[in-house]
């Protein structure tokens, strides 16, 4: 079995570039609804360092050193562009999964082909029917296929483009290798510093951790990642999502947070990405809970 997942890159910004073309080179952010916090950048805004939901404030200065372009962010523009690339990508496969509003799962079991020339196919029908770029990953799970997609997008050699399972063996080991255990699809923060702690910091490390340690100390949720990352198909791409019962954002900050303007404008943050997937599944919510607790490390 084959899944390819597919990734538009940086996708506020790229659709804000649709409709002006001017932006293009230049660094440009979007933030969230109250123009508090960093919600999208481009390459050139993340050459510069300014970081996925930064307030404002902080880098205000920078901004106006370095000619950012600050935007606030149009979600209904989002949605719809996010709608035609998902009818585009659709047509590759006869089971789609919809993971968020700017990246999908597609199930190409029975379907065979070249996956780097029908990657780079992908990536030239979305780019000349909607104007967006997008990065294609292919593997045998879905843990794999995210992967693979990270991969596609940090090296330029791939241009785009990463289907694992043809990789020669050394590049497969490369990869595994040097890639943070941070990085893998369901790590969290919190996980991330366990394993860590433990002396596991690649991908390559993590999958030669001992099974029952991993069900001991996390459950049955990381031991499950580890086998997708052997190649073993433990989550189906699903075309119809049962309606979630709960949607969640949460964060570990890299660094303390100590002023309450600071922690508003990161809130901020969170909630408008709950909203975000909220609006994708085309579900509504009757109640909105936050919650906050200092670091079980300190």
């Amino acid at each position: 079995m084959t899944i390819a997942l597919v990734d538009a890159n940086n996708f506020y910004v790229s659709c804000e570039r649709i409709f002006n073309p001017a932006l293009e080179g230049r660094p440009v952010v979007v933030l969230s609804n109250n123009d508090g916090c960093v919600v999208a950048r481009s390459n050139e805004a993340k050459a510069l360092g300014i970081r996925m939901g930064q307030p404002f404030f902080q880098w205000r200065e920078l901004a106006q050193r370095h000619g950012v372009t600050v935007l606030s962010s149009i979600y209904a523009l989002y949605a719809d562009l996010s709608r035609r690339l998902m009818g585009v990508l659709a047509a590759d496969s006869p089971m789609q999964e919809v993971y968020s509003i700017d990246e999908c799962f597609l199930d190409l079991r029975g379907i065979s082909a070249d996956y780097a020339v029908l990657g780079q196919d992908m990536r030239r029908r979305v780019r000349r029917w909607l104007g967006l770029h997008v990065s294609v990953g292919f593997a045998s799970t879905k843990t794999l296929a995210k992967l693979a997609n990270h991969c596609a997008k940090k090296r330029p050699e791939m241009e785009g483009v990463c289907a694992s399972d043809a990789l020669p063996a050394a590049a497969q080991a490369r990869l595994l290798d040097e890639t943070p255990v941070g990085e893998v699809w369901g790590i969290g923060a919190r996980s991330a510093a366990v394993l860590e702690a433990q002396g596991v910091r690649t991908v390559a490390e993590f999958m030669r951790m001992d099974p029952g340690f991993l069900r001991r100390r996390f459950g049955v949720t990381v031991p499950r990642i580890r086998r997708e990352l052997q190649g073993e198909a433990c989550l189906a791409v699903e075309g119809l999502a049962t309606p979630r019962q709960q949607i969640q954002s949460t964060r570990s900050f890299g660094l303390p947070v100590e002023g309450i303007a600071e922690l508003r404008e990161a809130l901020t943050l969170f909630v408008a990405r709950a909203g975000e997937r909220l609006r994708t599944a085309g579900q509504e919510t009757g109640l909105v809970t936050v919650f906050i607790r200092t670091s079980p490390f300190r």
